[in-house]
């Protein structure tokens, strides 16, 4: 029975040690589901003992922290066996979500090349990139779109979509980013944010917010940008709510003070040191242009707003469009749409609404896809929109010429498209391919196979006499590839395995010699 019993131990010994590592800290089961999700592969979890809140809750962190490709889902599934643990985590993959990965590929690299210009500090494309997805994604109250994909490519998307898609932007341009999670904000509902790294301190960004709602071509908030967490709990519209994040946000040097702070408007950059601005100031209508470096402001055009006779009553509009195309800004007045230069000269009409005198004034306006779309709104705050072709120029139209670049034992294949102004991305990736292997015999008689790629040396099975009258030589030892290279998860299954085989041989010793000094003792 002790016997039973002390083998029974070094087995549950054995078999605590060859789990590579615990549930608590899981970095193999965590590396191990980013390869999941990248290669859309089932993963079998059944050596970690996890519920699947434990599991989910992995997932969510791995999400929460941009580990994964921008196409995976916030939803998982999995299988679990009858004592409620997890045995096989099954991603949800590109093909099964049905995403166009060119698409989205397309739409990323230019929304990157109109908001992060050449030699732009990272505050400047932060702003830049949280402008651009509010004036182009509007909120999905049916909350039926969530996710980057929609919010980029289909241009409506709920909370997570905004998050997920600000934080592969920021990620692409080297800007630490995270989403901020809520499971219930006090009505029921959850939502979603992020944070962001700028020289060295974190910062909340809720771009959702920030968008207004009913959607409002042009006009974009900036209550929520760059601000810490007692900022974001103090608002009136404040996250007063429970929420998770790995990271406190107490940055100081962006939180306040800054020119975007009471800005209904796009920040408009010129190049990474002039920005344009419009400012609704009490009775004046303002657009400034700005010298990021000084900070000196010069005001490029101003015009008094107009009051409005309605109903026996006079009232006073503001209005907020302020838009670029085709290297000109394009902005709205109460019941015209003005253009000029991006110094201010140039000045004209290029559209005008005719009075209708019910109060309609243009409230907003935004350029896309060769049009400017405009938001009115009447006496009884009731919104609608307009488009009209008062764009002068032609924006560039990207037309993109594509290469097939085949994959090989150091690289992945994937499609490249580049256009003639410089923008490019990739798409259709292909995994790494086997290694082109020569056989090369050394003066001791071994054969080796050497890789004609990469030159990784892994010795054949196939021997030969050693060259008479020659010293034997040894090897040169080189890195491993990413194929063949032992990762941490294998190093601990060795050292592991090593210590659970020095445990069983000291058990083994000592037996022994408990059985030889019984032995030796006279029977009682």
């Amino acid at each position: 029975m002790k016997k039973g019993l002390l083998l029974g131990s070094i087995l549950g010994l054995m078999i605590l040690m060859a789990i590579p590592v615990s549930a608590e800290d899981g970095d193999q089961l965590r590396q191990e589901m980013i390869h999941s999700v990248e290669t859309g592969e089932e993963l079998d979890v059944s050596g970690y003992g996890l519920t699947p809140a434990q599991l989910q809750a992995v997932y969510m962190e791995l999400y929460c922290q941009g580990k994964f490709p921008w196409y995976a889902d916030s939803r998982i599934d999995w299988s679990q066996g009858p004592d409620g643990l997890v045995y096989v985590f099954r991603p949800r993959g590109l093909d099964q979500l049905r995403f166009d990965e060119e698409a989205y590929e397309r739409e990323m690299a230019q929304m990157l090349d109109l908001t992060c210009l050449p030699e732009m500090e990272p505050w400047e494309m932060a702003l830049s990139v949280h402008d651009y997805i509010v004036t182009h994604c509007s909120y999905d109250q049916t909350l039926v779109r969530n996710d980057g994909y929609q919010a980029l490519v289909q241009g409506k998307s709920a909370c997570f979509g905004y998050a997920q898609l600000y934080m592969d932007a920021m990620k692409r341009v080297g800007i630490p980013c995270q989403i901020a999670i809520c499971d219930d904000t006090g009505d029921g509902v959850g939502h979603a944010w992020n944070v962001v790294e700028l020289d060295g301190q974190w910062y909340h960004v809720d771009v959702t917010w920030d968008d207004p709602l009913p959607d409002i071509y042009g006009l974009v908030r900036h209550d929520h940008f760059l601000k810490t967490d007692a900022q974001f709990r103090a608002q009136e519209d404040g996250h007063d709510f429970q929420w998770e994040a790995t990271v406190s946000c107490e940055g100081t040097t962006y939180s306040s003070g800054q020119f975007w702070e009471d800005l209904d408007s796009t920040v408009v950059f010129v190049d990474a040191d002039i920005a344009v601005v419009r400012r609704s100031e009490e009775d004046t209508n303002v657009i400034y242009r700005i010298d990021v470096d000084s900070g000196k402001w010069t005001r490029l055009h101003s015009f008094d707003q107009t009051p409005v006779a309605y109903d026996g009553a006079w009232y006073l509009f503001r209005s907020y469009g302020l838009t670029s195309w085709a290297g000109r800004l394009y902005f709205n007045g109460e019941h015209k749409i003005w253009s000029m230069a991006y110094d201010g000269t140039d000045l004209r009409v290029e559209h005008t609404y005719e009075y209708q005198g019910d109060g309609t004034t243009i409230y907003s306006c935004a350029a896309d896809d060769g049009k400017l779309y405009l938001t009115m709104v009447d006496m009884s705050s009731q919104v609608s929109t307009l488009a009209v072709d008062a764009l002068e120029g032609v924006a560039h139209d990207h037309e993109y010429s594509k290469t097939v670049v085949d994959a090989t034992c150091e690289t992945e294949g994937y499609t490249q498209a580049v256009c003639d102004c410089g923008v490019s991305y990739r798409y259709d990736w292909t995994e790494l391919s086997a290694h082109q292997l020569e056989e090369r015999t050394l003066a001791d008689g071994s054969v080796w196979l050497v890789c004609t790629v990469c030159g990784l040396e892994q010795e054949s099975q196939v021997q030969t006499e050693p060259t008479v009258g020659t010293m034997p030589t040894e090897p040169v030892a080189t890195a491993p590839s990413r194929q063949e290279g032992t990762d941490g998860g294998m190093i601990l299954w060795v050292a592991c395995g090593g210590v659970a085989l020095a445990v069983v041989c000291v058990v083994v010793v000592v037996m022994t010699r408990s059985a030889r000094r019984k032995r030796r003792c006279p029977p009682a």
